[in-house]
């Protein structure tokens, strides 16, 4: 495997200049933007890899069939994976999940096994681990699930800001009704086949008895399209 790099490698090979602190990536920055940069990376370095959409309810590249629950059950395996990023596009705002905790809604199952599969949904809550890089937020944030769920269902000209959970759905003065770009995104490794790290997410989930297809997982770059349901401004750093 290679090894690491540092941003200001990957905004060099990408085509970006110095100084790169003066770049305003917002207003040309969006969803098919990130994985078109992942493409090129991914060339530039001789590797495979695959990227799309992972959980996206609503507007342009919605993972139609992808429910809540089973969004959640493949972002825990797909975290669990070395062979797995995912990107949490927010508000004006890009992030990364990288762990998940559960935990017992009641006392008496404190030290019991809650990811087995024996408790209901209602019986344990899940959150998310997210890394942050903005020097206006904490490095990293514990969300619950129910609240990314919350984020990317909610539609123009509502929004719901994950990281500003206290000023709870606004009303933006907007005459757009319908859609919203948040979503969550996967970039996956790809050592032989990509269809051999798809089924090593999604065979945990099959096994189970979850009705799910690997297709949800696989994008045709050349035909990913952004999502204008709402204005990219300058990103929230």
């Amino acid at each position: 495997s290679l090894n690491p790099i540092r941003q200001e490698d990957a905004l060099s090979i990408l085509g970006f200049e110095k100084p790169f602190n003066e770049i305003h990536f917002g207003p040309f920055t969006g969803n098919a933007t990130l994985m078109r940069w992942f493409r090129k990376l991914c060339i530039f370095f001789g590797v495979k890899g695959r990227c799309s959409y992972f959980y996206k309810p609503h507007g342009a590249g919605k993972t139609s069939g992808v429910t809540a629950d089973c969004a959640l059950e493949l972002l825990q395996t797909g975290l669990r994976s070395s062979n797995c990023a995912f990107i949490y596009h927010c508000n004006n705002h890009y992030m990364c999940p990288i762990g998940y905790e559960v935990v017992p809604q009641s006392a008496e199952h404190a030290y019991s096994d809650v990811t087995s599969g024996v408790y209901n949904e209602d019986e344990r809550k899940s959150w998310i681990l997210v890394g942050d890089t903005s020097k206006k937020q904490p490095g990293i944030h514990c969300i619950p699930w129910e609240e990314i769920v919350k984020d990317l269902n909610t539609q123009m000209p509502y929004l719901y800001d994950v990281r500003r959970r206290y000023k709870g759905i606004k009303k933006l003065n907007t005459s757009k009704e319908g859609g919203n770009i948040h979503c969550l995104m996967i970039f996956r490794k790809c050592s032989t086949r990509c269809s051999d790290v798809a089924k090593q997410v999604l065979q945990p989930i099959q096994d189970s008895g979850s009705n799910i297809d690997d297709n949800i997982l696989k994008v045709n770059f050349n035909s990913v399209q952004e999502d204008t349901t709402t204005e990219l401004i300058d990103l929230d750093i």
